[in-house]
């Protein structure tokens, strides 16, 4: 690149493009695999996790896949390509994470990829803490001890626990603890 007639250096308008990132895209109830053939149609890359589960009816039993993840499909897209994702029919939004669409690392989607090729029949078990439930500690010093959710804020826990015939609250992380059975 030259410089031009007035001696000034011209500045370059054109950028490059960034690298396709993978996005979470929420859609209507039911409509995961509906969303996967428009987005199929529109030459949208996407990945929507499946499981085999066995069906039992009453005539009947049936092998089917079933959606993983309710109500979201993943997106492999450039930043280009955001609003035809979101003018696709039966798409809510994209999962926002600090007012951005919330981009999920390569990596992650490649590991979800290899733990269902691997574990085909597995569960996605969500599973909600209230204060007051009893609890398990899963790693620490005090695993595998039972107490009660005081109170869960963000990444902490208040758990009460029984020592010494005496009930003593400790804070710990919150990805520490499980329901008790």
């Amino acid at each position: 690149m030259g410089l031009t007639t007035n001696g000034v250096m011209p500045i370059s308008t054109v950028s490059t493009p960034l690298p396709p990132n993978w996005y979470a895209v929420r859609t209507l109830p039911r409509h995961e695999k509906k969303v996967c053939t428009y987005f199929s149609d529109k030459n949208i890359t996407f990945y929507c996790p499946q499981k085999r589960t066995l069906k039992q009816w009453s005539d009947r039993k049936k092998w089917v896949d079933e959606v993983l993840i309710p109500s979201f499909v993943f997106v492999h897209i450039e930043e280009h390509q955001k609003l035809e994702v979101l003018q696709t029919k039966s798409v809510i939004n994209f999962l926002y994470w600090l007012k951005k669409p919330a981009i999920i690392k390569d990596k992650d989607i490649d590991i979800l990829k290899r733990f269902l090729n691997d574990h085909a029949h597995c569960e996605l078990i969500e599973e909600h803490l209230f204060d007051g439930d009893a609890v398990e500690i899963t790693s620490g010093a005090f695993i595998g001890m039972k107490g009660t959710l005081d109170t869960l804020q963000g990444k902490v826990a208040h758990i009460q626990l029984p020592l010494l015939n005496r009930v003593y609250k400790f804070k710990i992380p919150s990805a520490s603890i499980i329901k008790a059975l």
